[in-house]
């Protein structure tokens, strides 16, 4: 009896003291999570403007993308999620803040809102996230791929007008395969298409 009640206490502490000593999958600890965000900067002279206010919407997210979890491609098909690599809050949260931010800076319209402003917007924006991932599908080198589609709505009285409407994909190798290196993939590919984005826009005409 004595030897059972050893043995009770020995697989006992296998299995329930990892849950106190902060391990997760893997043997890591919960101290090496990272924590990421975006961080694009707009530069150059301003585009021509249209004016109006602008309302810009919190952005959708396709799955398996809508997580803070990096994700990461690694053959055809062949998708999986890293625990301890994520963003600080969803992605559509950080992209959406990031684009609002460049809008500003652009001149483009003459205010971007949110869209719990009280004031009357002209203009909606919304956008999909398409793709958002790092490709490892290749033995090298390791790319960051981000894939966004806008809306531009203008409001004319009680009707809602899809006034352009297109899909920016951008694919950009990164110097390494870790995840610092891939967000700063992910932040070229993110200033790559909302420089494109507002090339288009200064080219409308209403």
């Amino acid at each position: 009896m004595r030897n059972s009640g050893q043995l009770f206490l020995f697989t006992l502490t296998i299995f329930v003291l990892p849950l106190f000593t902060g391990c997760g999958v893997g043997g890591k600890s919960s101290d090496s999570m990272g924590r990421f965000l975006f961080e694009t900067d707009r530069v150059g002279t301003a585009v021509n403007a249209i004016g109006g206010n602008i309302c810009v919407k919190t952005f959708e997210i396709a799955s398996p993308f809508d997580s803070d979890c990096f994700v990461y491609k690694r053959a055809n098909n062949d998708y999986e999620t890293d625990y301890y690599n994520r963003f600080v809050t969803c992605p559509d949260l950080l992209i959406t803040q990031q684009c609002q931010k460049w809008l500003e800076k652009s001149g483009i319209f003459s205010n971007v809102l949110s869209c719990s402003s009280a004031v009357t917007a002209d203009y909606i924006l919304e956008g999909n996230v398409i793709s958002l991932y790092g490709d490892f599908s290749e033995e090298k080198p390791t790319f960051a791929v981000m894939q966004i589609r806008f809306f531009l709505i203008k409001e004319t009285g009680d009707k809602a007008l899809v006034v352009f409407n297109k899909e920016y994909n951008e694919k950009i190798e990164v110097a390494a395969a870790s995840p610092a290196d891939i967000v700063s993939g992910y932040d070229k590919c993110l200033a790559n298409i909302l420089n494109s984005f507002e090339k288009d826009l200064g080219s409308l005409s209403f």
